[in-house]
């Protein structure tokens, strides 16, 4: 189906005009760089992206405790989901550790990264418990 790519040109267009595109992409950048420190303090864990490459998205180390496979990885993705309604892209498994691609539209809020952080540390809590 190629009518993705019949409309990028209108889809640009709609962003720059309508969003006003440098506006947006300072506002995203601004958000999920604000997301990352913001989960990366509260998880204790790191930044895996240097904040002057970032632009809409980032890493962030989850805490080791949630595990360091692919098996762990595809395990916490779908416990978001089902349990939560929380939609990530598969943790990548590097370094001992899973880490998490954040990424920020103009419809994102600093709220719902607020809300992973915290299901995550309560995941964390019911595994240390």
């Amino acid at each position: 189906d190629y009518s993705a790519m019949a409309v990028v040109g209108d889809a640009i267009k709609f962003y720059e005009t309508v969003l006003g595109g440098d506006l947006a992409r300072r506002c995203n950048n601004e958000l999920v760089l604000k997301a990352g420190r913001y989960l990366s303090q509260v998880w204790e864990t790191t930044l895996g992206t240097s904040e002057d490459m970032a632009t809409t998205m980032v890493m962030v180390g989850l805490p080791t405790c949630l595990g360091w496979d692919w098996e762990s990885s595809e395990a916490l993705k779908w416990r978001l989901f089902d349990e939560f309604r929380i939609v990530v892209q598969y943790p990548y498994p590097t370094e001992g550790q899973l880490w998490l691609r954040l990424s920020a539209g103009v419809y994102n809020y600093m709220e719902e990264f607020e809300i992973l952080g915290k299901v995550i540390c309560d995941i964390v809590d019911e595994l240390e418990a």
